[in-house]
């Protein structure tokens, strides 16, 4: 387990964030409709201005109001029409910061989407703390307290206690009937008077020596013939909780091939 003091601070800050961000959203809503009202009462006083001043410019026409009359309407209709514009502008400010939808849910907000994914990652940061193994078994070597690990490096091995198979590598000339399935019974050197059950599991498809780093080149004229040996893998069926079997050990291996079956191609197995 490594130290994620760091990690965890920066899920708190991602939590915060998240809720100041719907915060945020919810007040910028109801600023909105509180925008929505003015607006509405702001049109009306235009409305009502502009027919007071429609009314006057008739009464002046029959010398019945003064000029500084009129132009007191002129200047009450001009306020009012600018503050129609105003509002309308503040409106469409409040808008975008909707993402355009007044009834947008707070965490379809693109803000939120955002926060919400970095606080995936920073929560995603605080598990990969936690090293887990993909299988019981017994570590080869465990870290120190305090130790530091670099990534991609291996700080242990580990061996399953469960999943047991042993390779052997046959000669080419002795898998002439050996096929996937058949029974195989397993001598283990450290367990001399005991025999454990298996299972040919799979047989390679090419030779050791084609998946070294330098494989033989065999196109010269100085060839000489070696026996092959191809890799076998052998899964082991019987219990060994009293005789643990650890890597490495020698084994020997007999296949029963009594019963030979067609050879299984990659796929025809169910």
């Amino acid at each position: 387990e490594l130290d994620d003091g760091t990690y965890r601070a920066g899920v708190i800050r991602s939590e915060a964030q998240l809720r100041s961000i719907k915060n945020q959203v919810e007040s910028d809503k109801a600023e909105l409709r509180q925008r929505d009202e003015e607006l509405a009462l702001a049109e009306d006083n235009a409305a009502f201005t502009s027919r007071e001043l429609d009314r006057l410019q008739k009464l002046k026409q029959e010398q019945a109001v003064s000029e500084s009359v009129l132009d007191a309407a002129r200047h009450d209709r001009d306020v009012a029409t600018r503050q129609v514009a105003v509002l309308k502008q503040q409106r469409a400010v409040l808008l975008a910061k909707l993402a355009g939808d007044p009834n947008l849910p707070p965490e379809q907000h693109p803000d939120y989407v955002q926060a919400f994914a970095e606080h995936a990652v920073v929560s995603a940061a605080v598990e990969h703390c936690r090293v887990k193994a993909p299988f019981a078994g017994i570590a080869s070597k465990t870290p120190q307290v305090g130790q530091y690990a670099t990534s991609g490096a291996p700080i242990m091995s580990i061996v399953s206690d469960s999943k047991v198979w042993v390779e052997a590598n046959l000669k080419e000339t002795d898998l002439t009937n050996v096929r996937v399935g058949q029974p195989v019974k397993l001598h283990v050197d450290a367990y001399p008077d005991r025999t454990f059950d298996g299972v040919v599991d799979s047989i390679s498809q090419a030779t050791g020596s084609e998946f070294s780093i330098l494989p033989a080149q065999n196109a010269t004229g100085n060839w000489v013939k070696v026996v092959q040996r191809v890799p076998l893998r052998i899964r082991v069926t019987s219990r060994f909780d009293d005789a643990p079997l650890r890597a490495g050990t020698s084994t020997t291996v007999d296949i029963d091939t009594s019963d030979v079956a067609p050879a299984l191609r990659l796929g025809d197995a169910d």
